[in-house]
This record gives C-alpha cells, sequence and structure tokens, in this order.
C-alpha cells in the first residue's frame, strides 16, 4: 500500500497482534481508534515529511523504553481510592474478618493492574482497621513503569479520593500542599512491581506466598477470551486454598478449573476451590451461577444504550460514554439515563454535575432506590450530613418491605440485600462521626453479618 492511511491501518493491525501477543490485551473494531492514536503520537516522519509507520513500528518489536512509551499512550488509568465501595465493604465487613478468625498469619492481598496505586493502598487502609500493621502485606502491580513509580510515591491529589469515605480519608492526611500523602508506616506494608498478567506466578520481587485475596475489576473487559482465562489462570495459581478473587461482573462468564462463582449478599467473587467442586458448580449455566433477572442476558447487550454506557465507563473510556449516555438523556429522559449520566460526571470529578442530575432522577422517580442511594452516598462523602440522612433513610424505608434477593432497576442490576446495607453502612458512618475516633482508626464494619463479596 502507497497512501499513508493504508500504511496506518497496516501498521494498526501488526500493532494490535504484537500487544495482544504479549501483553493479551485485545485491540478490535471497538477499541482501535485508541491503538491508532497511540501510534499517531509515536510516529516519525521520514526526509520528505511522510509517516513512517512501520519505523516507529521497529523499536516496539526490540525497545523497553519505546515499548513503555506505547503501553503509557494505550493504558486506561482511571482509578481512584475506594472505586467500587461495595467491594472494600464487603471486604472489610466479612473477608477479612474470616480471614482473621483462620490464624495468625499474615493477610496478603495482591492489586493486579493497579495503575497509580490507589486499589492497592485502599486494600492496606482496609487491612489497617482491622489488622496490627506486621500482619498487613498488599502487592501492587502493573505494565505501566511510571505507574508504578507514582504509586511507590504515595502522593495523591484530590481527583483520586472521589470514591474514598470520610471516615477513610481520615488515614491519608491532607498535607499543606492540598495533597494526601500515604504515611510511612503503611507504605511499607505495599510493595509495588512492574508485572505482565500473562505472564505466570506473583509479580518479581515480591516473595513466593501466595494471596488470599487478589483485586482485578475492570481489568480482563480488555482481553480477549483466550487471554481472560489465560489470566484468570495465572491468576488462580497465586491464591491459597479458598482464597479470593474479586473481577468484574462480566468476568464471571469465564470458567476456570479451580475457580467457583460464590455469591454473599448479591455481590459475587470467585472462590479458589478444588477441580472436583469446580466441575460440579461448573455444569450449572452461568445465568444461574451469576442470578441475572429474568429475561437479562449476563452480559451488556448490545441494544441497550445506558449498559453499553456503563460499559464503557468501567472501561476508563468517559468521553466516549458520557457523550452516549447525553445522547439517550436527550431522547429519553429517564431516571436510569439521568442515573448513568451522574454517575459518569462524578467520575469525570465534576460533582456539582452529579448532584444535579441525582437530584433530577429522584424528583422524578422518588421510588427510585439506586437513584436515592447514589445520592445519598454523594452527600456523605460532600460531608452533607442532612442530605445524606434524608437519601439514605429513604433507601432503607424502601427495600424495607422487598425481598434480600429482588434486582433493582438501574445502570448497573443491584440487589435489594445491597443497597440496604451500603444504605445502613453509610447511616453508621455519619454516626460515628458524632463520637470521638477509636484510637485504632476509623472502620467500615459496622456489625456482623453473613459473608459478603464482590
Amino acid at each position: 500500500m502507497s497512501t499513508e492511511s493504508d500504511a496506518m491501518r497496516l501498521a494498526v493491525q501488526e500493532l494490535a497482534r504484537l500487544i495482544e501477543s504479549r501483553v493479551g490485551v485485545w485491540f478490535h473494531g471497538g477499541n482501535s481508534d485508541r491503538l491508532a492514536q497511540g501510534l499517531w503520537r509515536l510516529g516519525i516522519r521520514d526526509a520528505h515529511g511522510v509517516w513512517a509507520w512501520h519505523a516507529a513500528l521497529g523499536p516496539l518489536k526490540t525497545g523497553q523504553p519505546a515499548w513503555q512509551r506505547m503501553i503509557a499512550e494505550i493504558s486506561v488509568g482511571e482509578t481512584y481510592f475506594f472505586r467500587h465501595p461495595e467491594d472494600f465493604l464487603a471486604l472489610s465487613r466479612h473477608v477479612i474478618p474470616a480471614l482473621i478468625q483462620a490464624g495468625d498469619a499474615p493477610l496478603r492481598m495482591w492489586s493486579a493492574a493497579c495503575a497509580t496505586g490507589e486499589e492497592a493502598y485502599s486494600l492496606a487502609m482496609c487491612l489497617r482497621t482491622l489488622v496490627p500493621l506486621g500482619r498487613i502485606e498488599v502487592l501492587g502491580s502493573d505494565l505501566h513503569e511510571e505507574a508504578i513509580r507514582f504509586a511507590q510515591r504515595g502522593v495523591y491529589g484530590s481527583r483520586s479520593f472521589r470514591g474514598a469515605l470520610p471516615n477513610l480519608e481520615a488515614l491519608l492526611p491532607i498535607a499543606g500542599d492540598g495533597q494526601r500523602r500515604v504515611p510511612e508506616e503503611l507504605a511499607r506494608r505495599v510493595t509495588f512491581a512492574v508485572h505482565n498478567l500473562v505472564e505466570p506466578g506473583l509479580p518479581a520481587g515480591t516473595g513466593t506466598a501466595p494471596c488470599q485475596v487478589i483485586f482485578c475489576r475492570n481489568v480482563l473487559i480488555y482481553f480477549g477470551a483466550e487471554g481472560a482465562k489465560k489470566v484468570l489462570t495465572h491468576l488462580a495459581e497465586c491464591l491459597c486454598p479458598d482464597g479470593m478473587l474479586f473481577v468484574s461482573p462480566l468476568d464471571l462468564t469465564h470458567q476456570v478449573p479451580g475457580l467457583v462463582p460464590v455469591e454473599v449478599d448479591g455481590l459475587w467473587l470467585l472462590k479458589k476451590t478444588s477441580a472436583q467442586t469446580f466441575a460440579a458448580k461448573a455444569a450449572r449455566p452461568v445465568r444461574d451461577r451469576v442470578h441475572a433477572p429474568p429475561g437479562q442476558p449476563t452480559q451488556v447487550s448490545q441494544g441497550d444504550e445506558v449498559r453499553a454506557a456503563r460499559l464503557l465507563a468501567d472501561r476508563g473510556d468517559l468521553q466516549t460514554a458520557a457523550k452516549m449516555a447525553q445522547a439517550v438523556v436527550q431522547s429519553q429522559r429517564t431516571p436510569q439515563a439521568l442515573h448513568l449520566l451522574a454517575l459518569i460526571a462524578g467520575e469525570q470529578g465534576h460533582p456539582e454535575q452529579m448532584r444535579h442530575l441525582l437530584e433530577e432522577c429522584v424528583a422524578q422517580a422518588p421510588e427510585y432506590v439506586q437513584g436515592q442511594l447514589s445520592l445519598g452516598l454523594w452527600a456523605l462523602r460532600a460531608l452533607d450530613k442532612p442530605l445524606a440522612i434524608a437519601h439514605l433513610q429513604r433507601v432503607v424505608s424502601l427495600v424495607a418491605p422487598r425481598p434480600e434477593d429482588e434486582m433493582l432497576e438501574g445502570p448497573e442490576p443491584m440487589r435489594v440485600s445491597l443497597a440496604r446495607r451500603l444504605a445502613e453502612h453509610g447511616l453508621h458512618n455519619l454516626r460515628q462521626t458524632e463520637c470521638p475516633a477509636a484510637p485504632a482508626g476509623p472502620r467500615l464494619a459496622s456489625r456482623p453479618g453473613k459473608g459478603e463479596a464482590q
């Protein structure tokens, strides 16, 4: 091909094959534009001023610096402290207490594909509220070297705390420059390393002891089916017996020997178990294992624009997700569409826009539980106590007469049991702020209960 556009297309195809073979990330028609843009920024001009795409590909095949520059261009670094707070609520209320009861060994957890480290430090903060520092071991790994260097510094601005709850933010005090710094005593319990998830084993330099818990959320959606199964197999090998793997809901559709979907209070995780147990449970249809609502597939339907936009947001493509959600709102200003646009605005760092959208959402549909819950949790983070109490109590009232396993409508399905627990936890946090803080620091756990998981 002689034209620049044809050369670009061939270069993108070649680079896509190279990336998938090295790191498992799959670029296709739906996301190849990200790859093309990355290659454009890395391209070089020849003596005639023409972009020499294949000349740019050469160093990527052999040189680590060039490869790391490409990883930086195509990586989605969308992360912040306590993203998906229901996961950390489950971890601190049920998973960690169960591990404590099991013995006095160190509690070892791994944030796989941690980006700039907020998730790894979130795990350490959850552990810190429940166990002595000496028992905490947290690993954080990512393919992007610069992201790992950023994580090791442990200094974060306000954007990294979009999802943090006030009672846990106290563990990271604000410095004079307005940023938060991970305390040295906690930072010493977290080890970061560069690691490729398609390679077996734990990250280099982090020891060989298996982990009780691994977080790998919003990661495997970038992989093809075979690549995702390969990563899950490697992660399973790094788990202790009965260890827990937190993944995204769509990852539950992959069947990997040794990992069984386990539901606790409406949340799902993968548990390491014996091959015999897996064979027995894997015979059940995926729909049954993840308890999708009747008539609703477990994967996002291409015809469901709200869910498609939510999936884009989870993948970190907030700009495209926002455009899609705005188009839905313009054509049908439903509570679910307003709610989705509000969630995306929050992830983009626009809290006031999020609030206005949520207020319109609940004004339009006062009995829409997920909207009431999101507005109550927004107010909790904004330290607006009266607003938080009003909407969280409204959630508790709305779900009181409903079955625990009923699915609530929203951008993502949520069980009644989870909505109730999140609202009760928020109200508990508000009550705690009226009392002096305990010496050991604030706790996520509010009361004992049945196990809860991702």
